[in-house]
């Protein structure tokens, strides 16, 4: 018996996905066994009346919705809407009318404008999603909190933990009429925990966690991304994901609150030495609680791959569906979060190897790799394709949050650190393997021109280690790259957001081109 709820988040701003791009992607997930969809809209659904000015350019029409819920109900696809978030709220305060509802990024929880948002946004979600049985609220990764004065009178009083769940039970309150369950993600309970019995149990926990791995893992997370990430073993972690725990928001083992080691205690199974924890270890504390959890991961690396490199994430993702069944987990949901990502198709095999460890956590990676092979495929091509992305993305170019980066303080920064042999190595092995699999699979497709685009982005990167200039037609070729995407995404999204996904992809290897062709150096 598998995990009953298989679930595939898609974010849908700025990259909004054309009606038949995503209708094309349901048949895909229903035909693998998926049950259902987390449609992440953010500014891309169609708001109205007094949410109107949230309404981007390229939001979906109503009919739009219609039919693409009309889609999903013929193919047996559950849908769970979501709008706006009243955490990651920077959209919803751009405009003078919800400004003064800012407390940070967020919005002001102690204010009763803030619930009746958030009611609104719901209601305009139900009205376009007939028969959906949960809408989910975000509130995730509140980063400044408290900084407003009604939300630090209350926070004074009743503490962080106190003011959120005291907002959450006061919008359950005025949304019971709807007979409808809400989804809200897990971090900002796991760090700030103490109300967490006052809760309203309509609730369901979208616990997320995107790197943990195994039966007990060397580091622990008190929520969710870097910051709350606490290293325990950092010669335990596997290389790629050494990587991405570089960050300097990391934090060792001495630095666990002493509040919370003493609540999760049970569940992290902490030995003395506190060399690891037992993995995904939130289930079983939320369950206890008396919640509902989805748990949620992640089938690809951070930092923005252009590939899905599937190869460290097939222990995560297996882990994770072992322990879910294991503790009582309602089902499990993929993230898609675009534009940062991977190609959608190029996702594809990955999340077909994620719906099958859903149904059976414990097939070898021969079976899955030999279950889940595209059509037209070898088995090594499959193989290969999995492997070759290791992490690698030219992204010792682009900071932790994805922003531009000066390349020479980022080698300089690799050199003092003594690691620019180790990523020397890891270019070196990106090349090899990625030759490997053009040599394997010479299809002229999606999958063959991003390994390219990939080696391209491999071998610049190499010169740029070892000193040595790129070669002169690198421009040329990071232009064609360029319009090659642009090309394939005016038909896959809609194109007025084809730009804005597209810089962060392309603009740090721009910047890095022509800074040599100004410098030469």
């Amino acid at each position: 018996m598998g995990i009953a709820r298989k679930l595939q988040h898609l974010s849908l701003s700025p990259a909004t996905w054309s009606v038949e791009r995503l209708k094309e992607f349901f048949e895909f997930f229903a035909r693998y066994g998926g049950t259902g969809i987390l449609l992440d809209y953010k500014t891309a659904f169609p708001y109205t009346g007094t949410l109107k000015n949230l309404r981007a350019a390229n939001a979906y029409t109503e009919q739009e919705i219609g039919e693409l819920c009309a889609h999903a109900e013929k193919l047996g696809l559950e849908i769970i809407p979501k709008g706006i978030s009243f955490s990651h709220a920077e959209a919803i305060l751009k405009c003078p009318e919800f400004a003064d509802l800012a407390d940070g990024k967020a919005l002001n929880l102690a204010r009763e404008e803030s619930v009746e948002l958030l009611l609104e946004s719901s209601r305009q979600l139900i009205q376009l999603h007939p028969g959906c049985r949960m809408v989910h609220l975000g509130g995730d990764e509140i980063f400044q909190f408290t900084l407003a004065p009604e939300s630090y009178a209350f926070a004074s009083v009743h503490g962080k933990s106190g003011l959120y769940v005291d907002f959450l039970n006061r919008f359950a309150e005025r949304a019971g009429k709807w007979n409808l369950s809400f989804g809200i993600w897990s971090d900002m309970l796991i760090r700030y925990p103490e109300a967490i019995d006052s809760l309203n149990r309509n609730y369901t926990i979208f616990y997320w966690d995107y790197w943990g791995f195994g039966e007990r893992c060397p580091f622990l997370s008190i929520g969710g991304g870097c910051s709350d990430i606490l290293l325990l073993d950092r010669k335990a972690l596997p290389r790629d994901l050494g990587k991405i725990l570089r960050n300097s928001n990391v934090r060792n083992a001495e630095e666990i609150p002493c509040g919370l080691l003493e609540r999760y205690q049970p569940y992290w199974e902490l030995p003395a030495d506190r060399r690891s924890v037992r993995s995904f270890p939130y289930i079983r504390y939320f369950r206890d609680h008396g919640f509902r959890v989805i748990s949620s991961c992640l089938t690809y690396p951070e930092k923005g791959s252009v590939l899905s490199n599937f190869t460290e994430k097939l222990d995560h993702v297996r882990s994770f569906a072992r322990r879910s069944l294991e503790d009582g987990a309602e089902g499990m949901l993929s993230c898609y979060w675009s534009p940062f990502w991977p190609d959608l198709e190029l996702m594809e095999p990955a999340i077909r190897i994620y719906l099958e460890l859903c149904e059976q956590p414990d097939r070898s990676d021969r079976q899955l790799l030999d279950s889940c092979i595209p059509d037209g495929w070898t088995r090594n091509a499959f193989e290969l394709y999995l492997r070759t992305a290791n992490d690698f993305e030219f992204n010792d170019f682009l900071s932790i949050e994805w922003t531009r980066a000066d390349y020479r303080k980022q080698i300089d920064w690799l050199r003092r650190a003594g690691l620019a042999d180790e990523e020397l190595q890891r270019c070196r092995d990106t090349i090899r393997i990625g030759k490997a699999f053009l040599t394997e699979h010479p299809e002229n497709d999606l999958f063959h021109a991003t390994v390219e685009e990939l080696l391209f982005r491999a071998e610049l990167e190499e010169n740029a280690l070892a000193g040595n200039p790129p070669p002169p037609d690198a421009m040329k070729k990071l232009e064609r790259y360029e319009a090659d995407c642009r090309e394939r995404h005016q038909t896959a999204s809609r194109p007025v957001d084809a730009a804005e996904r597209e810089t962060l992809r392309f603009q740090a290897l721009r910047d890095y081109l022509a800074a040599f062709g100004e410098n030469g150096n």
